[in-house]
């Protein structure tokens, strides 16, 4: 069991800072993970034994995003200038386009008291920009965004939506960033958790965690064409295993006036309708995880139409 000595003070940069970051390492190592993911760590420090780096990244819970990281290890004293110049930053994390690549570079110092929580930490990062939660919906980029099903977990408990946040005027240890990056710490089994502005995960938000990384949220739109009568409905199943903001689109013809409406299973009524005149209707709503019937209803006229469903 690794024990976390404190907080682990970093930094997140995307873009234009990682691009310039430093120069090309001395020297590049490749390693293999159990399941033959390459571990790609560089260094231009001399006779410095990469191999038990590569063995934490290793044990660290990964997939194949593994292959989309860059390590770059320097001595302690070279970690502030390469992670911005800031004073006392342990390590960072560069996420090349955090808005469209997956990859990016850890900068870890060579020696650190809090070394192995300091790795898992960046990593976690890594692992927030592979998964989307709010970053396509702007504010947040998907280097700091946190997870889906993971947020809305910590968020019943902690009211995230109004004590985080991902811009440079919130506080270093309310960052949602942050929060994920050490929630992934003991997610990793390291005891201790030290962002002391938010109590520790509980075992609901790590298994939400764990599903965010097994069933990743994917943002995704669905299109549907048909034909529709007056006092006939046509019914459409969508299923979501993580919470969703859905925007539904009906669109008819000019001289036929078509409604829609959303149907959660087992329920009666509606959770939601949009019964405009004419044919052009919209529903906006959060929905928690379940299965639901979208209705197309032919209210007057006929004729063809089409739905589009974008789940975000």
């Amino acid at each position: 069991m690794v024990t976390a000595r404190g907080r682990i003070h970093d930094r997140t940069f995307q873009g234009p800072l990682a691009r310039e970051s430093s120069a090309a390492p001395l020297r590049v190592q490749s390693f293999l993970d159990s399941a033959g993911n390459s571990i790609v760590i560089g260094t231009s420090i001399t006779d410095l034994d990469l191999a038990s780096f590569a063995s934490i990244l290793a044990g660290t819970i990964h997939g194949e995003e593994i292959n989309k990281l860059r390590v770059l290890i320097v001595l302690p004293d070279q970690v502030g200038p390469e992670c911005g110049g800031e004073q006392g930053v342990v390590a960072c994390y560069y996420a090349d386009d955090p808005n469209r690549l997956y990859s990016g570079q850890i900068v870890i110092p060579s020696a650190h008291p809090d070394l192995h929580h300091a790795i898992v930490h960046e990593y976690g990062h890594h692992m927030d920009n592979q998964l989307a939660n709010f970053g396509h919906l702007g504010g947040c980029d998907y280097g700091q965004d946190g997870s889906r099903r993971w947020f809305f977990v910590r968020d019943a408990y902690d009211d995230l939506t109004r004590h985080s946040g991902c811009t440079r005027q919130v506080a270093y240890g309310k960052l949602l960033g942050e929060v994920f990056a050490e929630d992934f710490v003991a997610y990793n089994g390291i005891d201790e958790w030290f962002t002391s502005d938010f109590p520790p995960p509980t075992a609901r938000m790590l298994d939400a965690m764990d599903a965010d990384i097994k069933r990743p949220f994917t943002p995704r739109r669905r299109h549907f064409r048909g034909s529709m009568l007056a006092g006939y409905y046509r019914g459409r199943w969508l299923t979501f295993d993580a919470p969703v903001f859905l925007t539904l689109r009906l669109r008819g013809p000019r001289r036929a006036d078509f409604d829609l409406s959303l149907m959660a299973q087992g329920r009666r009524r509606p959770i939601a309708r949009s019964r405009r005149p004419r044919s052009v209707e919209r529903i906006t709503i959060f929905l928690n995880p379940g299965r639901y019937r979208v209705d197309v209803v032919g209210y007057a006229g006929r004729g063809r139409y089409r739905l589009v469903a974008n789940v975000q």
